[in-house]
């Protein structure tokens, strides 16, 4: 048996048989409301209805039979081919009239005068005399001269010379003389050829002639001519910077970069020694700062080595390389100012 609580609706499952008789005073324990429990009264069993017994329904009667089709249409009857009425006959042409016959034509009256036919006539014969007075006197025909023997003759009276020469053709209508063309053709060739061969001859000379100058535009020339055997003395020529070193020198917050090496000569002669450039160059490859440093002497025997050493004292923030080459400036520092130079890349740092 289930109770809910009237003040919170909690239920609860109890023995029915607490409550036979008479009511029974309940607490909730979830809410601890009390109410007066009545006993539990089962309703009354419905009636049990008793089975009708089920009979067998009769079949369903068959459908009735679908109607007959109803009967064809009888045929139509056909109709009556009328026979064509005869044509009428065509009136007779009236006959034609008879033409008239003509009038006779009088006939002509006889005539009595006629004159008689000259067959009838005696005709008189005339004699040879009056013949010949009347036909004139008998000539004998003229001879045709031949076509052919006056042509003849005036082919003979023509000299040839004396025949005028005919008009000249326009220059359109004529064929170019080929010839002419050819010479033409060859002449051209040659003038080009001569003119290929001065040029070449004139800049053949510009380049031995020029050579030191070359050199000095073009550093990168001077290996060229040698590979033809031609020697050109640059700035630096036979000499070779080797050993090049750059380091800082100095204690505390003031520092100097210091660059030494060795000049050699690498030539078989005596060679004049050139002032030392010193280029400082930043990420860009840009030149920020030179120095010019004079070496120890100006001349160098062959197969000797002169060392030098160059204070570049301050230098750029932004340098970031150091080059040394061979140059024609003084010995002076130099922050940007041009200096011809011939030059002999040494070293890059």
């Amino acid at each position: 048996m289930i109770i809910t609580c009237p003040a919170c609706s909690t239920q609860y499952s109890v023995d029915a048989g607490a409550f036979e008789g008479h009511g029974k005073t309940v607490r909730c324990s979830n809410c601890e409301h009390q109410w007066m429990q009545q006993p539990f009264v089962a309703p009354p069993a419905a009636p049990v209805q008793q089975a009708q017994p089920v009979y067998a329904q009769p079949a369903a009667p068959p459908p009735p039979p679908p109607p007959p089709p109803p009967p064809p249409p009888p045929a139509p009857e056909p109709e009556p081919v009328y026979e064509p009425e005869p044509e009428p006959e065509p009136e007779p042409e009236p006959e034609p009239e008879p033409e008239p016959e003509p009038e006779p034509e009088p006939e002509p009256e006889p005539i009595d005068d006629i004159p008689p036919s000259p067959s009838e006539t005696e005709t008189e014969q005339l004699s040879d005399e009056e013949l010949n007075e009347m036909l004139g006197d008998d000539t004998e025909p003229d001879e045709i001269s031949s076509l052919t023997d006056a042509r003849e003759e005036e082919d003979a009276e023509i000299d040839p010379d004396d025949i005028p020469d005919p008009d000249p053709l326009p220059g359109v209508f004529t064929a170019p003389d080929l010839e002419d063309e050819g010479e033409g053709g060859s002449r051209k060739g040659l003038w080009i050829g001569l003119g290929l061969i001065l040029f070449l001859a004139v800049s053949g000379a510009g380049l031995f002639f020029g050579k030191t100058y070359v050199v000095k535009l073009w550093e990168g020339a001077a290996p060229l001519y040698g590979m033809v055997g031609i020697e050109v003395d640059h700035l630096g020529s036979g000499l070779k910077l080797i050993n090049i070193r750059n380091e800082w020198v100095g204690s505390g917050g003031k520092k100097e970069l210091v660059v030494s090496g060795v000049v050699s000569n690498v030539s078989d002669a005596e060679r004049p020694v050139p002032m030392i450039k010193i280029e400082l160059r930043d990420g860009q490859d840009v030149i920020v700062q030179e120095y010019i440093h004079p070496p120890g002497s100006t001349q160098l025997p062959a197969g000797e080595q002169l060392d030098f050493k160059a204070h570049v004292g301050e230098v750029a923030l932004t340098a970031r390389r150091v080059h040394v080459l061979f140059s024609e400036g003084k010995s002076e520092m130099d922050g940007g100012s041009e200096e011809s130079e011939g030059e002999e890349k040494a070293k890059d740092n």
